[in-house]
């Protein structure tokens, strides 16, 4: 009894384990010419892809700094959606911005299921991320614009007008924090060391 309920714990255990190594967390910096400055932080899940995306399941964007207009400042939230190309009106029966969700960590969008409009190298295809503020009548799509040199593009959308405000994708970069790519791979020696734990134990 013991040893079956020994055996289930370690299958419990690495299965737990299984899923955390799926998941993944990123910290990334961006800017543009325009003078926008954003943290983006994202957590990603499985895509269902096999083109080396992940889907992010959560995130923030604080866009700390525009040229365009204080009232831009501020953190946004993930809009849920993707894998697939998804539509998100800004207004009923008004413009809508598209967008899927997808990160390739290997900078390999322009080559993914959505790749069209984005070059590689690119963290992001030309529909990107999608980010609204709670009680605020603006969103801000964050994608890869893959016009000659300009790398990333941000768009701020304003629902009272069902239209965007202004497309800041003049040589826009978007860079990782150092840490944000290690942990995946801690979670992965983690999955090793309790294997080995385990296979000690018995």
């Amino acid at each position: 009894m013991k040893k079956a309920l020994l055996s289930l714990v370690i299958a419990s255990g690495a299965l737990s384990l299984s899923n955390t190594a799926k998941a993944a967390s990123y910290i990334l910096q961006y800017s543009d010419t325009y003078g926008d400055v954003a943290m983006v932080y994202l957590t990603t899940g499985i895509s269902g892809y096999t083109d080396g995306s992940e889907l992010v399941i959560s995130g923030t964007l604080t866009l700390n700094s525009s040229m365009n207009s204080d009232a831009y400042l501020g953190t946004y939230t993930l809009v849920a959606g993707g894998p697939a190309s998804t539509d998100y009106f800004m207004a009923p029966g008004k413009e809508y911005v598209y967008f899927d969700n997808l990160f390739y960590p290997n900078q390999n969008a322009g080559a993914g299921v959505h790749g069209y409009g984005a070059p590689d190298p690119s963290y992001l295809s030309y529909g990107g991320l999608l980010f609204n503020k709670s009680e605020s009548p603006y969103s801000i799509s964050l994608f890869g614009s893959g016009v000659k040199a300009k790398d990333y593009g941000l768009w701020v959308n304003d629902y009272n007008t069902g239209a965007g405000i202004y497309k800041a994708d003049s040589t826009g970069t978007l860079v990782p924090e150092a840490s944000s790519f290690a942990i995946l791979g801690v979670a992965m020696i983690g999955g090793v060391f309790f294997r080995r734990r385990a296979i000690a134990a018995a």
